[in-house]
């Protein structure tokens, strides 16, 4: 007997009732335990399926976007054709006179309208009124009526869809007064036109509209239209992932399931602990073999034993074949594709992980830069083809110069790196004159050229132990390799403190004044354009803007004006004169009307605070033009979430943002997801890599479906053939860019780009 003092204190005898638990059978416990997993399983897959039906669901209306956007731009380009025609229609001189003096239109409009060269496509009838909207002449064949209702006896002309399924455009013919003689009107099919049109997104033939009781504007059509999509392969694949990936989930609560029900089993304890210690084994280092030779007394739990053997030399495997592919993967990240020597981003790797370990040290440190000299007119004048060939061959030459250890890095265009550890300036002088030998004595007529091939070459040296001359070395080996460009130092020049105070002049101060005075001013600032054509109809979309200066002996090259501006730090003025200047060539009319213009951002613009400020100007122009702003992924990433706020408020404000040289740096699906673009670029160096039938190809080709299936428009760089543009087409890039389908060049007159 038990008892409970209360608040009076009184003892309160309390009798505690012992329940009886009675034992329950494996079997008991086993329905009990699978109907939870039961339970759970149908909460999972219920969970899944509707998942699955909301992103359908968003799929749909996301493939119905694009089906009336199309839909819409396809009327469009119907309504600017006809407004085109109806304007020279309306000037016609056989016009004026049927309306001044209509005694002959009936066999005027019988006989010499037919003539007329000029009608449009799903003309069903075309009539001419004088100045009160009353047909010249009452004809038995006339598809118009003989009095024109007053709604669209509009001075500004009326172009809308009627209740009698047809597109009424009535256009007023003028005098020299702007004084209204009278009318032309026209009735158009425009539902047959669509239901011939080619869509990507819709079926033509299943086009339907319901009736209208009054005209409804061409701009709103695409509203009321009904319209079926053509199936999408891409969204099946997608819904069979979902399926499969429903069904793994599935398994593992099988699996866990399992797991549970053989730990309730105590009489198994010890074969459990034989195989959990066999499993622990492998997650305590997987590369490990762990084999249960000895059977476990039951079968099904030896079945298991068995399983884990195979599964452990499955996963070995794997884990094999996983270090092939991490090498391949290593091999295409850091490596060049072209010249076979390490990239930048390897480059950059090794350099900051060099600055991180070797301070402390006396070990001499060397940095040589080898640049080609005039590559550019190598390129030019023979072709790229000849040189990548020369750019090959120069990497082959330094790479057999190399001691043994040391890498070769392509860090630009034309330009390569060396880190020489353990090698002071003398050492890394004996190489780079051993490399312009070499040089000297390569035949390079059997690459096709008529004259021989030269590097600058530049070098810098530090000891590990002074980190400032650590830091240093890349800007000081760069300033000796344009020194070396110089007469006098035959190809090769080593840093001296004497060449920091003639930096400036590594170009001549006449041109860095032009190029400080044009970002200042805007004098000498002069704005080339190359045109983005569409894949699908080989019409110009809108136009990049590219920045050009025009000096004394002609214009500076992109090159030199963008190395003057980052030693100089001028890159949010050099954005600041763009932005003015495209500005002032929208408001001249000088970018054609209906297109648009895309201008390239740096990474220091992106991240300013005043980034709107300076393109809040543009505003007034984005209704009419599609202006996009270009910025590299590089510049994306590292500055991710001050440039997404920036480039937030820009795309709510009207602008379109492009991701400019995807798959030149360090960017992946995960980051495209979070940036905040709308357009994707891809690089030159990935278009080129489609051209051979290799992994790499494969790898892009895979890339390029699951960015198109994600919704992204896409944009190829470098088409410089017709084989680089069909294969482009066919992967399904919707915009193409590259001297094929036209160069930079000044718009003083707006240019119609079509393929050559």
């Amino acid at each position: 007997m038990r008892s409970w003092i209360c608040s009076e204190g009184h003892e309160i005898p309390l009798q505690m009732k012992h329940s009886k638990c009675h034992p329950h059978s494996l079997a008991f416990y086993s329905l009990v335990f699978l109907g939870l997993v039961g339970g759970v399983f149908l909460l999972v897959a219920g969970i899944g399926l509707y998942s699955a039906r909301d992103f359908d669901s968003e799929l749909q209306q996301t493939a119905d976007r694009l089906a009336r956007r199309e839909l819409g731009d396809v009327i469009t380009g119907y309504a600017h054709s006809w407004r085109r025609m109806m304007t020279e229609f309306v000037n016609w001189d056989e016009v004026r006179q049927q309306i001044a003096n209509p005694v002959y239109y009936p066999y005027w409009r019988g006989h010499r309208l037919r003539e007329y060269p000029s009608l449009p496509e799903g003309l069903v009838g075309v009539e001419l009124y004088n100045a009160e909207g009353r047909m010249l002449a009452r004809l038995s064949d006339s598809r118009l009526p003989s009095v024109l209702p007053q709604e669209v006896l509009d001075p500004q002309g009326h172009l809308a869809f009627h209740s009698d399924r047809r597109v009424w455009f009535v256009e007023p013919v003028l005098n020299e007064g702007g004084e209204v003689l009278g009318y032309a009107a026209m009735k158009l099919d425009l539902l047959a036109l669509l239901r011939g049109h080619h869509f990507r997104y819709l079926i033509a033939d299943s086009l339907k509209l319901p009736p209208v009781s009054t005209p409804v504007p061409l701009a709103k059509l695409p509203e009321l239209f009904r319209f079926r999509m053509p199936p999408s392969p891409e969204l099946h694949v997608l819904k069979e992932s979902l399926n499969h990936t429903l069904l793994l989930v599935v398994l593992a609560v099988l699996v866990l399931a399992l797991v549970f029900y053989l730990a309730a089993l105590r009489l198994l304890r010890r074969p459990l602990e034989r195989l959990l210690q066999a499993v622990r084994g492998l997650q305590d280092d997987p590369e490990v073999d762990v084999v249960l030779d000895e059977p476990l007394p039951l079968a099904e739990l030896d079945e298991i034993r068995a399983a884990l053997n195979t599964y452990q030399s499955r996963l070995s495997q794997v884990h094999r074949h996983l270090d092939r592919k991490n090498q391949e993967l290593w091999e295409l990240a850091y490596h060049d594709g072209l010249t076979g020597a390490y990239n930048r981003r390897a480059f950059d790797e090794h350099w900051n992980a060099l600055l991180g370990t070797v301070p402390g040290s006396r070990m001499s440190v060397s940095l040589v830069l080898f640049d080609c000299n005039h590559f550019k007119a190598i390129n030019d004048s023979y072709g790229h083809q000849v040189g990548d060939l020369v750019l090959q061959t120069l990497a082959g030459i330094i790479q057999q110069t190399l001691r043994s250890g040391d890498n070769l890095y392509r860090v630009g265009g034309d330009e390569f790196a060396l880190i020489m550890l353990d090698a002071d300036v003398s050492a890394a002088r004996r190489l780079a004159e051993r490399v312009v030998e070499s040089l000297r004595r390569f035949d390079f007529t059997q690459l096709g050229l008529e004259e021989p091939v030269r590097m600058s070459i530049g070098i810098a040296s530090a000891v590990a132990e002074e980190a400032e001359g650590l830091r240093n070395l890349y800007w000081e080996a760069d300033l000796a390799m344009y020194h070396a460009k110089r007469p006098g130092y035959h190809n090769i020049a080593v840093y001296s403190d004497e060449m920091k105070n003639v930096a400036g002049s590594v170009f001549s101060s006449q041109t860095i004044a032009t190029v400080t005075d044009a970002i200042a001013t805007g004098r000498h600032l002069v704005m080339y354009y190359q045109p983005i054509v569409s894949l699908g109809d080989d019409q110009v979309v809108y136009y990049e803007a590219l920045v050009r200066i025009q000096g004394e002996e002609g214009i500076i090259s992109p090159a030199e004006i963008f190395q003057i501006v980052e030693s100089r730090r001028l890159e949010r003025e050099l954005d600041q004169a763009v932005f003015r200047r495209v500005r002032q060539d929208l408001e001249e009319g000088v970018i054609p009307a209906g297109s648009g213009v895309s201008i390239n951002v740096s990474g220091p613009s992106v991240i300013d605070p005043q980034l709107f400020e300076w393109l809040e100007p543009m505003l007034r122009f984005v209704d009419d033009y599609h202006i996009t702003l270009e910025v590299t992924e590089t510049s994306l990433i590292r500055q991710l979430y001050e440039a997404s706020r920036s480039l937030e408020r820009l795309r709510a404000a009207g602008f379109k943002v492009a991701l400019d040289d995807f798959g030149s740096g360090y960017s992946s699906l995960r980051y495209l997801a979070s940036m905040p673009v709308d357009v994707v670029k891809f690089d030159i160096a990935l278009i080129r890599g489609l051209a051979e039938p290799t992994r790499q190809a494969q790898v892009i080709e895979g890339l390029v479906s699951l960015i198109r299936m994600a919704g992204y428009p896409m944009v190829a760089e470098g088409i410089e053939d017709e084989e680089t543009l069909e294969r482009v087409r066919r992967l399904g890039f919707d915009f193409g860019q590259g001297y094929h389908l036209g160069r930079p060049a000044p718009l003083s007159v707006p240019q119609a780009a079509t393929k050559p």
